[in-house]
């Protein structure tokens, strides 16, 4: 099995971390795809996936960017003990 469907299916089990890394592989070319799997690892208490997902909120990357819920989302990662977040502006 290749890694990919490894991280497909860690994801769809809760696994926030998997979720990450599959939507870092393709934000760039598919944003809106990596917006879902971001959304699936901070559901998963992942802090960088909502850090990520604040990312295309702030650069109107995705359908509905908003800049107030890139803040929310930022301050959820800071809360959760991500550092970076806490930086974010």
């Amino acid at each position: 099995m290749q890694a990919r469907e490894l991280h497909r299916q860690a994801c769809h089990a809760g696994e926030g971390v998997a979720c990450y890394e599959l939507a870092e592989h393709i934000v760039k070319s598919r944003p809106q795809d990596a917006a879902e799997l971001y959304v699936q690892g901070c559901g998963a208490e992942h802090w960088a996936s909502c850090a990520g997902l604040a990312q295309l909120h702030l650069s109107g990357a995705i359908d509905g960017a908003s800049p107030v819920r890139a803040r929310a989302l930022l301050d959820q990662a800071c809360a959760g003990g991500y550092k970076a977040a806490c930086t974010t502006p």
